[in-house]
């Protein structure tokens, strides 16, 4: 090292309790430690001119002379300042809100009403289909919320519109029909009791106007033929517990009220 570097030189004093290892903190660039019997990890530091009544350790700055400091605690004042800015400039606490409870849809509410005094024979203003596309447009913008909402647009998809095709009955719309059952089965699930008949009901209509059999036996339909009401055919694989989950009667009891009708034979 140069007579001039030497001169510049910086001593740091090492100040830690004995046997631990200490880190050098500072703003300067890296400094190249002279003694390499002391490990250089250093946790606090002190810079300051040699004095020999001090046990020193010699280290090069790679800064300009004179330019030693204590970064520790610069650094903890300048934390310091900034919690304190942080602090005063926080916004204070707004008071806990209880969540929103959605409230049922005051459409789906009167569609499925009118739906209701429609089955009952009363004079309404719409058309089933009129009700249809009104769900739907509900459903599509996203304002079926509620266990009742899903229960009224369920109830309106159930009475789709039918039509005859080759002296047969048939759905216009038979996805409506499987629509309506997930709707009311979302809403019995959901703890709405009033959804428990329809959740049957719903996909056996939908299973009777597709494969032919339905699976719980409350779908029926008028044969065309003798005039009688018939049970669209019924599905063997469905026990009497999987009908009473949904208010269905036993099938032994469902036969000795209706006829069936035969497996492809429906008219």
């Amino acid at each position: 090292m140069s007579d001039g570097m030497r001169r510049a030189a910086t001593w740091v004093r090492v100040i830690a309790p004995r046997g631990r290892n200490l880190r050098l903190i500072t703003n300067h660039r890296p400094i190249r430690c002279l003694d390499r019997r002391i490990p250089f990890s250093h946790s606090f530091v002190r810079t300051q001119r040699h004095a020999a009544d001090r046990e020193c350790l010699r280290c090069q700055w790679q800064s300009p002379p004179g330019a030693a400091f204590d970064m520790h605690r610069a650094t903890v004042a300048s934390l310091v300042a900034v919690l304190a800015f942080a602090t005063a400039c926080q916004s204070p606490a707004l008071p806990a809100t209880s969540p929103q409870v959605a409230s049922d849809n005051a459409v789906l509410t009167e569609l499925g009403r009118e739906d209701q005094d429609n089955q009952m024979g009363k004079e309404v203003k719409r058309t089933d289909q009129d009700r249809v596309v009104l769900v739907l447009e509900q459903i599509g913008a996203g304002k079926v919320s509620t266990a009742a909402d899903r229960f009224n647009a369920a109830i309106v998809l159930q009475h789709s519109p039918m039509t005859f095709r080759n002296d047969a009955l048939m759905g216009v719309s038979l996805d409506n029909y499987l629509l309506g059952h997930h709707l009311a089965k979302a809403a019995f699930d959901d703890g709405y009791a009033a959804a428990k008949e329809l959740v049957a009901q719903s996909i056996d209509r939908y299973l009777s106007l597709t494969t032919g059999i339905q699976k719980y036996g409350t779908n029926r339909f008028i044969n065309q033929k003798t005039g009688k009401e018939e049970l669209a055919p019924i599905d063997r694989a469905t026990t009497d517990a999987e009908r009473a989950r949904y208010g269905v009667p036993p099938l032994a009891d469902l036969l000795t009220r209706y006829s069936e009708a035969p497996v492809g034979g429906r008219s």
